[in-house]
């Protein structure tokens, strides 16, 4: 697996800070509607995320805390998150709940850049001041709403451009490659999806399918191996996040074509990163073939026969396959086949019984039953009634 760092953590985190501070001290008149009911008290900020199971904003949200304790003179914070990033309706009831608590701030990382539109509008109307991070709101939708928020974000897109030129330089003109997008009303999944087809059709590499995880590394993992299945000739999975990356990651691994699938990412998230030390060292499905076969050659030729000798039985040999045997002593035998135990079985019998016939002295033949012979045969009909 490959990807490239389009936005690394230090920045995401000096973009939250700067949109704290922006809110503690530049916007504050803004919301003076809402703070004189509470003069002297600092204002309070609310930080409203999209998933906490994704490591991403995780560290956002630390960043977030490590400032407000080194500023805890000037600010409160207050810091939410969605369990799924799809959980659009909960985010939207999470704005409405710091609203009620009389926050003078909120900084949101949309998990849609139109639904969360209304809600915003009405904390605006409130007088209390609204900063757009990580996902940017949708101009038309803003603009239709008469609500302006400012945003503070990476350029998906260019960023996308980038992790596109890395993998289209791993690979050849035609190759097939997916793309697995997020949220498709999300705005930074738009533009991450534009970032790459861009990329790759410079590349003159074939987009053969474009289908939605959800951000979730789950859902990617079953897209994932369904594309694998679907698309035989696949060379590449482009992922719009990291989470997605993972999933797509071990769906590849589960088919046994790591090494002739690539894999790219975006976030530079911690377990990304660990799988990339670990795919630099992990060997290829044909290398591990070769690597078991080999082995399986050697326990061939170093094996110890199941079977032994009663004096290497009393030696202290024990007897098994799974037994920890040492080097095959001398004198040590293998066990016949079934076939030839069975012959020399009998042939023991055989000699058992010339030797008994031996020791009793010559055996008189048995005469024959009547009956048993044509003659005798003959003899019982004649003496049989004729029917009439």
């Amino acid at each position: 697996m490959m990807r490239r760092m389009c936005l690394s953590r230090r920045a995401v985190l000096a973009l939250v800070v700067l949109c704290l501070v922006g809110c503690s001290q530049s916007d504050a008149p803004q919301a003076s509607a809402v703070a004189a009911s509470d003069a002297g008290a600092r204002p309070r900020v609310a930080l409203v995320m999209k998933s906490l199971a994704n490591e991403f904003f995780v560290t956002m949200a630390e960043g977030a805390r490590q400032h407000q304790a080194a500023h805890a003179g000037e600010y409160d914070l207050l810091v939410n998150g969605i369990r799924n990033e799809s959980d659009i309706t909960q985010q939207v009831a999470l704005v409405e709940q710091v609203l009620a608590q009389g926050v003078q701030a909120v900084v949101i990382a949309p998990a849609d850049s139109r639904a969360l539109v209304p809600v915003l509008r009405k904390a605006r109307q409130q007088g209390v001041v609204v900063v757009n991070i990580d996902n940017k709101l949708d101009d038309e939708t803003l603009k239709a709403a008469g609500v302006r928020v400012p945003f503070v974000g990476p350029d998906n897109r260019a960023g996308a451009r980038a992790v596109g030129d890395v993998l289209a330089s791993k690979l050849t003109r035609g190759d097939a490659v997916a793309i697995l997008e997020g949220i498709p009303t999300a705005f930074n999944a738009q533009q991450r999806r534009l970032g790459f087809e861009d990329a790759m059709q410079a590349a003159g590499l074939r987009i053969v399918a474009v289908q939605s995880a959800q951000w979730e590394q789950d859902k990617a993992n079953a897209v994932a191996a369904a594309l694998l299945r679907e698309h035989p000739d696949l060379k590449a999975l482009l992922a719009s996040n990291d989470n997605m990356a993972l999933g797509a990651a071990a769906a590849v691994r589960q088919a046994g074509r790591d090494g002739q699938v690539l894999v790219v990412g975006f976030d530079n998230i911690a377990a990304a990163r660990q799988l990339l030390q670990d795919a630099t060292s992990w060997p290829s499905s044909a290398s591990r073939r070769r690597s078991t076969s080999c082995a399986r050659a050697r326990r061939r030729r170093t094996a110890v026969p199941r079977w032994t000798s009663s004096s290497n039985e009393r030696a202290g040999t024990t007897r098994g396959p799974r037994a920890v045997q040492g080097v095959r002593r001398a004198g040590a035998r293998r066990r016949p086949s079934r076939t030839a135990r069975r012959a020399s079985a009998c042939a023991a019998r055989g000699q058992r019984r010339r030797q008994e016939h031996v020791d009793e002295g010559p055996v008189r033949p048995r005469a024959p039953r009547r009956g048993h012979t044509l003659a005798g045969r003959r003899a019982v009909r004649a003496a049989q009634p004729t029917r009439r």
